[in-house]
């Protein structure tokens, strides 16, 4: 059975990764691991120790707060956790989006498109 903060802190681990256009073996040679145990760690399923966290946090460049952002105070995720390859690439590319105004026309665009 995969913890919660297990699994919260697995989907940053994939979403900072894929922020950085790292694949699982990039990452798990940069840390000195393999790719089937970033798989596991991202998923959830091998809990992450404290000195490898850092190490994550150093070859991705994110602060080690970032695996614990959106994490509510009982150990869930304040927000849905169970996020899609594509929606992460999506919000982070909709994120980089200077311009505000084209943000909101992307996002009047998104919501036509789903009716």
């Amino acid at each position: 059975m995969t913890n919660t903060v297990d699994a919260h802190v697995g989907l940053m681990l994939r979403q900072a990764r894929l922020d950085k256009n790292l694949t699982q073996t990039q990452l798990g040679q940069a840390v000195g691991i393999s790719f089937q145990q970033i798989q596991k760690y991202e998923k959830g399923s091998n809990r992450i120790g404290m000195s490898r966290l850092w190490e994550l946090s150093i070859a991705l460049d994110v602060p080690i707060t970032h695996f614990f952002e959106g994490l509510g105070p009982n150990g869930g995720a304040e927000s849905p956790a169970a996020l899609s390859k594509v929606t992460l690439e999506l919000a982070s590319e909709f994120d980089s989006i200077e311009s505000e105004q084209v943000q909101m026309q992307f996002l009047r665009l998104a919501r036509t498109l789903r009716k």
